[in-house]
């Protein structure tokens, strides 16, 4: 229920578009934060400085020419502020589109004063054995990279860590290795995430041994679909690197192009690992099918062996149930005892056949 409801709003916030011209700037997603954050870090090979500003307050961005500036905005669903940062970095109204559109797909367009992104983040939730999928798209411009995310994320913390310590290259370097450096952390959750995977498809394996029931199955075609929804964001980002490899662009330095092929690896090799599990998930539905299957033929094995016993017994209680007035043996005073007797000797002969062609 609660899923059929959750597709039913998606799709009224997919219809909300229809009809309007392109560059409309509507939110399609679920409001995920109460308000508006703003954090802006600015830093150089001597300076770091971290702010935060609520949805009232626009940061001043006189100084970002003379350093590297990095402007996070948490809250897609209220329009009015992202609009307000978007047409003050005189961004496209079509890239604002896609900003706000949490069911974009990852991508990279490269322009002439800018470069945008969309990546998708990645969040195991053990709790629900569930992935959650949230909504990144940067904008790179000369003097700032501007990011919009849907909530507060833990994924880019070790980022902004790496940020302050000013002995690191990341200090030294300029907006382009900050986008690797925030594609790169995600690509390493994206091997967090299918390691957890992993984990989750060992215990349904230990579990279809065990014997699955229905809820058994619903787990799996569960799994199956986490796979297939990240496996279908997961193949755009090989896409986005290749692009910046390929691609030539005034914000995309040489020497930082080694660092996104290395990330481009990365991506390969989660794939590849990708590829293996969901391999390794239809042989799991495959082996559920068959221990059920082997499950159905034992008891209909059983229930026809007992049928078979049960059809000479059924027999001898048909003729000897008739009430026919001359029967001789109704008479005789053994009959009963003789007529159990044999009951019973069949049962043990058909019994000893059925244990001999190894049927039981």
């Amino acid at each position: 229920m609660e899923r059929k409801l959750f597709n039913s709003r998606r799709r009224k916030r997919t219809f909300s578009k229809i009809g309007l011209p392109p560059g409309s700037m509507v939110h399609v997603g679920e409001k995920k934060v109460d308000e508006l954050q703003v954090e802006m870090i600015r830093y150089g090979t001597e300076l770091f400085e971290s702010s935060h500003y609520s949805r009232n307050d626009f940061p001043s961005m006189a100084a970002c020419a003379d350093l590297r500036t990095w402007l996070n905005v948490v809250g897609l669903h209220d329009v009015e502020a992202v609009r307000k940062y978007t047409e003050h970095f005189g961004i496209h109204p079509l890239i604002s589109e896609d900003i706000l559109n949490t069911e974009q797909r990852s991508k990279i367009e490269f322009h002439d004063d800018h470069i945008f992104t969309i990546l998708k983040i990645f969040t195991w939730e053990e709790s629900r054995r569930h992935v959650r999928k949230d909504h990144l798209a940067m904008v790179i411009s000369e003097n700032a990279l501007l990011s919009f995310q849907e909530i507060p994320d833990t994924v880019l913390e070790p980022l902004r860590q790496r940020i302050r310590n000013s002995s690191l290259r990341i200090r030294q370097r300029g907006h382009d290795y900050l986008l690797y450096a925030i594609t790169d952390i995600i690509v390493d959750q994206y091997a967090l995430v299918l390691e957890q995977l992993q984990n989750h498809t060992e215990d349904l394996e230990e579990a279809v041994l065990d014997g699955g029931d229905m809820q058994f199955a619903r787990n799996i075609q569960s799994l199956n679909n986490e796979l297939i929804s990240f496996r279908r964001s997961m193949h755009p980002v090989r896409e986005i690197l290749a692009a910046v490899l390929k691609d030539e662009h005034r914000f995309i330095q040489d020497d930082s192009l080694i660092f996104f092929r290395d990330a481009a690896d990365h991506v390969t090799q989660v794939l590849e690992n990708l590829e293996s599990l969901r391999e390794r998930v239809s042989g799991l539905m495959n082996m559920h099918i068959s221990l059920v299957s082997n499950r159905m033929n034992e008891v209909m094995k059983i229930l026809t062996i007992i049928a078979t016993i049960f059809i000479p017994l059924s027999f001898f209680a048909g003729v000897y149930g008739m009430n026919f007035e001359f029967m001789p043996e109704l008479s005789q005073k053994w009959a009963y005892p003789v007529f159990w007797g044999i009951v019973l000797s069949v049962t043990g002969v058909m019994l000893n056949f059925f244990r001999r062609k190894k049927w039981l």
